[in-house]
C-alpha cells in the first residue's frame, strides 16, 4: 500500500491510502487553520493602565504591533481579534488562547479574576483566580493559557477578556495570541 500526496486547489493538500485509487481520502485544512498575535502600544511600562477593584475591567489591545503572516488564507477570513474581542466566524471552531501581560496590585494578598466573557446565558465561558506572589507593588509576568470552542452565543457576540482583581491593579505590556485548531463541521 502506498502513501499519495497529491496538491489540489490552491493550498489544499489530499493525502491518498490505497493502490492510487484514493480510498481513503484527508484534505488538510492549510486553508483555515492559522494564528495570529496582537501587541497592544497603549499601556506600556511608562504608561500603565489602572484596573478597578472589585470590577470586571475589559481588557483593550489596540493591535499596535501584529504577527499575521500565519493567518489562515481562505477567502472570506475574519481576524481573530477585533474590536477588543476574540471573533470566531465559524459554527464548532475551537481555539487555543494565550494571553500575555505584566501587572502589580497595591496589596500583598492580591489575586485577580480571569474570564473570557461570550455574553448570552453561558456568561463566562472561561473564569481562573490568579495571586501574586512577590506581593505589593511589585511587577508580575503572567501569560494564562485557556482553549474555547465556538458555538452560537460565542460567534455572536466575540469574547471579552475581564480582569476583576481584589484591589487596584496595574496592567501593561499586553498581547495575545489566538490560534485556531480545529475548523467546524
Amino acid at each position: 500500500m502506498a502513501l499519495v500526496l497529491r496538491q489540489t486547489k490552491g493550498s489544499k493538500l489530499t493525502i491518498a491510502e490505497g493502490d492510487g485509487n484514493f480510498e481513503y481520502l484527508k484534505e488538510i485544512g492549510w486553508d483555515v487553520l492559522g494564528w495570529e498575535r496582537y501587541f497592544d502600544g497603549q499601556y506600556t511600562e511608562a504608561s500603565k493602565r489602572t484596573l478597578t477593584a472589585s470590577q470586571d475591567n475589559s481588557i483593550t489591545i489596540n493591535g499596535a504591533t501584529t504577527l499575521l503572516t500565519q493567518s489562515p488564507i481562505n477567502e472570506g477570513h475574519l481576524p481573530f481579534w477585533s474590536a477588543n474581542k476574540i471573533q470566531p466566524s465559524h459554527l464548532g471552531d475551537s481555539f487555543l488562547v494565550r494571553f500575555d501581560f505584566e501587572a502589580s496590585i497595591n496589596s500583598n494578598d492580591g489575586r485577580m479574576e480571569f474570564s473570557i466573557d461570550v455574553g448570552g446565558t453561558v456568561g463566562k465561558a472561561v473564569n481562573n483566580t490568579f495571586v501574586f506572589p512577590k506581593g505589593t507593588g511589585v511587577s508580575h509576568k503572567f501569560s494564562m493559557v485557556t482553549t474555547l470552542y465556538s458555538l452560537a452565543t460565542f460567534i455572536t457576540n466575540g469574547g471579552t477578556i475581564k480582569i476583576n482583581p481584589s484591589h487596584t491593579m496595574l496592567i501593561w505590556n499586553q498581547s495575545i495570541y489566538i490560534e485556531k485548531t480545529f475548523h467546524g463541521r
